[in-house]
């Protein structure tokens, strides 16, 4: 793993369950040293939940387990024991991150809280996930995922109007906090080399859940606007049924609108009360009922394909074997086989993103204390006076934010990009958003009038702490002022279609010219390779096409509801990725 992005660093992995193994998951995927400190017998609780291989109860045929547990050692050690905890400490002593998700009582009632921890090894970063975080009334209350998905607002915002709301389908709760955990973990390791010291990390469950919900949440702070269960409030933005399941048939971008219009056949989708996105919210009954005859025509893909010819973002409701069946995932090889000594061989989902010159990493989960022998027997012996400081810092109190002085060319629009951008700007770095006046973002909302852009909460949650700059890319001029701010930047991130950038002349290629070592992150919707790689699309795209918006449902036979929001997972990856990288 020398070539692995993260192959420097050492994590002891106290974790279990869902959000902290998928933590861990992704240090082990790109490298990093993750030893999985389990209990002796039963290790993780994963390891006895189904569902199991063959059907058969067994610790090493947890399915879930072998998926979030992929690329690391295991070691098993009685923390009730003095043994136990000596023997833990000394690992910790070489560690660079420990991650746990007990109860917040539980280590401190072992001795092994961070104040203890941090005496042996003060770099260490220490990672805690927890329900409802580590201070707080609730901070000792358990909860499973549908009292975080309900307890963030978020079941309030899934289902129907005049139904019960739904619990989610995914783990959506568990594995947002685990991309949370795993970005602030690489954010203190940054934070690290300035302070020469390490720190403690809070993340709670609940409150990863709210960030799905942002723009609702922004709304109702700034102009106490309450947000219902109910359709999205573009038309047609939607599943509707056809021949053979349901079409995603989503009206955007919003330019092609009137010329893709021509696939429905229907002249009336023309008329000039039908013309502006505006108009076509508040004639949603009309435009549905206008679009719906061709629909019950068509099989899904065909709608899906007819929508994309015509440059809009649409999809189609996949099952999970569909997806798995997917043509653009088969091309770019996303699910890898991996073996296990017990199970055998098996697909599995690959990388989150790909890196062009550290790349992901597959290896099978451990069996249960595997690595006793390599791990424990070493460490023995070793003493545990407290670690020395390295000295490369002469002000240790020193508390910039870890990205200061990373300059960020952002060319994203609408929501999953400028989310990532927004988390990076957060802790510290320079954002540069560059935008083109003629076509602005989608958050800003479409009116001019009165400034109306600029004033909108939703463009504000996203966007804050960057800088504007505005700029027409088909003028010589401008793309000389990009050129000149990307030779200045560290980082490029845009989420346009795969090739859009090659062909304005700032492909990854183009822009090693200006700056050799630049990171260039790319979110397309498909990616940038693949039969889909041009293709259009948005949240509730990519939620229908994953085969994850059929989990949740009233029943079998209902059409599946949206669990919100793709474009934040897509954001929350986007940084994972350049703090990777």
């Amino acid at each position: 793993m020398s070539s692995a992005a993260l192959s420097h660093v050492r994590v002891i992995d106290l974790t279990h369950y869902i959000a902290g193994p998928y933590c861990t998951k992704l240090m082990a995927g790109f490298g990093a040293e993750v030893i999985k400190v389990e209990r002796p017998e039963t290790g993780d609780k994963l390891r006895g939940m189904g569902s199991f291989f063959k059907n058969e109860p067994d610790s090493e045929k947890s399915i879930p387990f072998l998926w979030l547990n992929t690329g690391k050692k295991s070691v098993t050690l009685n923390l009730k024991e003095d043994k136990g905890r000596e023997t833990l400490k000394r690992l910790v002593k070489d560690a660079d991150v420990l991650v746990e998700n007990f109860s917040p009582r539980v280590l401190p009632s072992l001795g092994l809280n961070y104040e203890v921890l941090k005496e042996i090894n003060p770099e260490l970063v220490m990672t805690s996930i927890s329900n409802f975080g580590q201070t707080g009334p609730y901070r000792d209350y358990k909860a499973e995922e549908i009292e975080a998905y309900a307890m963030s607002g978020l079941m309030y915002m899934t289902g129907e109007t005049n139904k019960k709301p739904l619990g989610p389908g995914p783990q959506i709760c568990q594995y947002t906090a685990g991309l949370h955990a795993y970005i602030a973990t690489l954010l203190a390791l940054f934070q690290r080399e300035i302070t020469d010291q390490g720190q403690h990390l809070d993340i709670s469950i609940m409150e990863c859940g709210l960030e799905h919900i942002e723009m609702n949440l922004i709304n109702y702070l700034h102009m106490g606007k309450v947000s219902k269960r109910a359709k999205d409030i573009m038309v047609p933005w939607d599943l509707y049924p056809c021949q053979d399941g349901h079409a995603a048939v989503i009206c955007a971008p919003f330019r092609h609108w009137l010329k893709g219009a021509e696939m429905f056949q229907e002249k009336r989708l023309f008329e000039k009360k039908y013309r502006h996105a505006r108009d076509r919210i508040t004639s949603r009954n009309e435009v549905e009922d206008l679009i719906t005859p061709w629909l019950s025509t068509q099989k899904k893909r065909d709608v899906f394909q007819a929508g994309q010819d015509h440059k809009l973002a649409f999809g189609y409701l996949a099952s999970i074997e569909e997806a798995l069946k997917s043509p653009q995932h088969q091309s770019r090889q996303f699910f890898e086989e991996i073996g296990h000594p017990v199970v055998g061989k098996h697909k599995y989902c690959g990388a989150p993103f790909k890196m062009s010159e550290t790349p992901w990493k597959s290896y099978r989960a451990p069996l249960l204390g595997e690595h006793n022998k390599e791990l424990l027997r070493k460490n023995q012996n070793k003493s545990l006076t407290n670690h020395q400081h390295t000295g490369k810092n002469e002000n240790p109190n020193k508390r910039d934010l870890p990205l200061k002085g990373v300059r960020i060319v952002d060319l994203t629009h609408s929501w999953s990009g400028p989310h990532g951008t927004r988390i990076l700007a957060d802790f510290g770095a320079e954002v540069i958003r560059v935008e083109y006046a003629r076509r602005m973002c989608p958050l800003r909302g479409g009116r001019t009038e009165g400034e109306a852009y600029n004033k909108l909460p939703m463009w504000f949650q996203v966007n804050r702490n960057k800088c504007s700059i505005t700029l027409d890319l088909k003028l010589e001029q401008d793309r000389k002022v990009l050129r000149d701010l990307i030779e200045g930047a560290d980082v490029f991130i845009e989420n346009a279609r795969g090739g859009v950038m090659d062909m304005l002349g700032f492909g990854y290629s183009d822009l090693i010219k200006i700056k050799p070592d630049i990171i260039m992150l790319s979110m397309a919707a498909f990616g940038n390779t693949g039969p889909y790689a041009t293709y259009a699309g948005y949240g509730a795209t990519l939620e229908a096409m994953s085969g994850i918006r059929s989990l949740t449902a009233y029943n079998s036979k209902s059409k599946p509801h949206r669990i919100r929001e793709m474009d934040v997972i897509s954001g929350l990856n986007g940084a994972c990725a350049v703090l990777t990288a």
